[in-house]
């Protein structure tokens, strides 16, 4: 019985991989034509560095998207083992559809839980080699924040206020600085003005900037420090990019940092989502077995097949917003992120037993 899953689960993966591929594609020819917006990239200037970042980009679509790949990879499969007659032959030499699903399903879950604790953590760093490599100057590493972005830092002196028009990824990085001081105990204010500022050790370092008191005095400078109490740990998570921290990054990050915010949120959503993808994706491979597995029996082939399918984009779409819920804070993140793969888990099961079983 082992073999023959493992015949079952070879022709499944390969059906999936096509999907996959074709995924892959299709998201690099769109960045592949969007490539000249980006600095110091080009096809015919630095073609090795402008595919790698394509391709790095596609991966992560393609990743994203490997709930329907797998869902649809495996319909297609499944349709051609039934008009192989395969299916039948192991249906009358005694084999359940739980003894033929139980490799499938094995694989799917080792393909989940690589993709989470080893292909993403590969990719990213890989993009991070990619930007090093493309030497991208400093101002364009950094993400415009429209009229600015602010955040509130409590030093021993008081809290201030900092306002930027860019940031880094990681939130350690500003341009175009303003920060504002205020002490009510003796009336006095301070605003200063700098030009790019840096989280180093435990301080903001400002660069090339003016002080500007309550007075009207102004005093020009290179660099000055404000120390704050805050972590490099929760700078990032308050201000950075979490699509830009791999699983285990985001454990170490979320489980340092007390005060929540909006970003903790998000963080936290993009952590539980990870964990729960193995369950998702074996929740995409039991719908495709429920709704298309034994289908000619009732000769309503094409119908069941398109009800598969439309319920994994139903299930896809629900755990897209069910994030966006998760990631805003609206909503629990472990009930966002294992939900749908619950879910997804009993409707698959379910199915099945009223079919095989009655």
């Amino acid at each position: 019985m082992f073999r023959l899953g493992r015949h079952f689960a070879g022709h499944i993966l390969r059906s999936i991989a096509i999907v996959t591929f074709l995924f892959f594609c299709l998201v690099a020819l769109i960045e592949l034509v969007e490539v000249g917006n980006r600095p110091n990239l080009g096809l015919f200037e630095r073609p090795l560095i402008t595919l790698a970042s394509v391709g790095l980009t596609a991966i992560s679509w393609a990743g994203d998207l490997l709930p329907i790949s797998i869902l649809v990879g495996s319909v297609l499969a499944l349709i051609d083992l039934q008009n192989n007659r395969e299916l039948i032959v192991a249906k009358s030499s005694g084999v359940s559809i739980w003894g033929i699903l139980a490799v499938p399903a094995f694989a799917t879950l080792v393909i989940g839980i690589f993709v989470s604790y080893a292909g993403e953590v590969a990719v990213l760093h890989s993009k991070q080699l990619v930007e090093k490599n493309v030497g991208i100057i400093e101002s364009s590493q950094l993400t415009s924040q429209g009229s600015g972005r602010w955040i509130k830092q409590q030093p021993d002196g008081g809290p201030f206020f900092i306002r930027a028009k860019y940031l880094s990824d990681d939130g350690l990085r500003m341009r175009d600085v303003s920060v504002f001081k205020y002490d009510a105990n003796q009336g006095l204010g301070e605003q200063i003005v700098a030009q790019d500022a840096e989280f180093v050790g435990n301080a903001w370092q400002l660069i090339k900037g003016t002080l500007i008191t309550s007075n009207g005095e102004k005093r020009s400078f290179e660099r000055l420090d404000l120390t704050v109490s805050a972590t490099k740990e929760s700078i990032s998570l308050q201000l950075g990019s979490v699509h830009q921290m791999n699983i285990f990054t985001l454990r170490d990050f979320i489980q340092s940092v007390k005060v929540e915010n909006s970003n903790v949120a998000a963080a936290l959503m993009r952590l539980r989502r990870a964990e729960a993808l193995p369950a998702l994706l074996v929740g995409s491979l039991l719908i495709a077995f429920a709704f298309t597995v034994g289908y000619r029996r009732h000769g309503t082939s094409g119908s069941q097949v398109l009800y598969g399918i439309v319920l994994g984009f139903v299930l896809y779409v629900v755990t897209k917003l069910l994030e966006r819920a998760g990631s805003s804070g609206v909503m629990d993140a472990t009930l966002a992120a294992w939900g749908p793969a619950i879910v997804a888990i009993v409707i698959g099961t379910s199915v099945l037993l009223w079919k095989e079983d009655g």
